[in-house]
């Protein structure tokens, strides 16, 4: 893997702008702070990196993604002994990234390639949706939707964990063959999870927009159209009070009823 970076307001590529900069930090360090000037070295780095426009990742020629390797099973999945190489391997790939402060933000068996077609061992690419940690995102997109965590469906700030939450996702992908949550719409899609793995924790909820409360309040507050209910109704929002008469739409269906043990057997 190498990398060129483009620069702000110039037509030329910089051919391995943070590299040479990390280098010469190095070589301006005292020895005897090897901790301090590494501690510089990736401060100066990361400001290089995060001002220098448009960077662009190399790769060699990968092989088959990991939903190709699906596809060759016809998504009946792998076993689980291929899917600990996997997941190890993508583990390894998320601590790299986190400390480098980037979250990938697009992690599905389509980004999971391997490096040749007899061999276990992969790479994760495509980062054209990735962000540095602490980078203001906005309405940008994030996140394939049957991979995308519940922050982000629900508009909330979100790190390094939501990378971890589309691991999860491919992992039990990759033994059953089939999506985890495969919603068909932002709506649908909290629906899927919260079936699975139970109720959106209240605080989280409340801390959600007007707009997104009123959008996910059927699928993410489904315990609250309950009898005896008002209370958490004031709580979380009026959202929810005013979706009671169409809570009997076919996608919410009762948390939990359809548990990650069943969906693994």
């Amino acid at each position: 893997l190498d990398h060129f970076v483009v620069a702000k307001g110039e037509s030329e590529a910089l051919f391995g702008a943070e590299a040479s900069q990390t280098r010469e930090s190095s070589a301006n360090a005292p020895a005897t702070d090897v901790d301090a000037a590494d501690a510089e070295t990736r401060e100066t780095s990361d400001a290089a990196g995060r001002d220098a426009g448009l960077r662009c990742l190399v790769f060699e020629l990968l092989s088959h993604s990991l939903y190709d390797v699906l596809r060759a099973t016809s998504f009946r999945g792998v076993s689980l002994a291929l899917v600990r190489k996997f997941s190890s391997q993508i583990l390894h790939a998320l601590r790299y990234l986190k400390s480098h402060g980037v979250v990938h933000l697009d992690l599905k068996p389509e980004n999971v390639l391997l490096c040749s077609a007899d061999r276990s061992r992969v790479k994760l690419v495509d980062f054209g949706s990735s962000r540095w940690r602490d980078e203001s995102v906005g309405e940008t997109y994030a996140q394939s939707r049957f991979y995308r965590a519940a922050e982000v469906l629900l508009g909330l700030p979100f790190s390094y964990p939501a990378d971890v939450w589309s691991l999860g996702c491919i992992m039990v992908e990759l033994h059953g063959g089939k999506p985890l949550f495969p919603g068909r719409d932002e709506r649908h899609q909290l629906a899927k999870i919260t079936e699975t793995l139970g109720g959106v924790p209240a605080d989280m909820f409340a801390a959600a927009s007007a707009e997104r409360r009123a959008t996910h309040a059927r699928a993410a507050a489904k315990p609250l159209f309950e009898k005896g209910s008002d209370e958490k109704d004031d709580a979380l929002g009026s959202e929810t009070s005013r979706t009671k008469t169409n809570a009997s739409e076919s996608f919410a269906k009762p948390h939990g009823s359809r548990p990650l043990r069943t969906i693994i057997a």
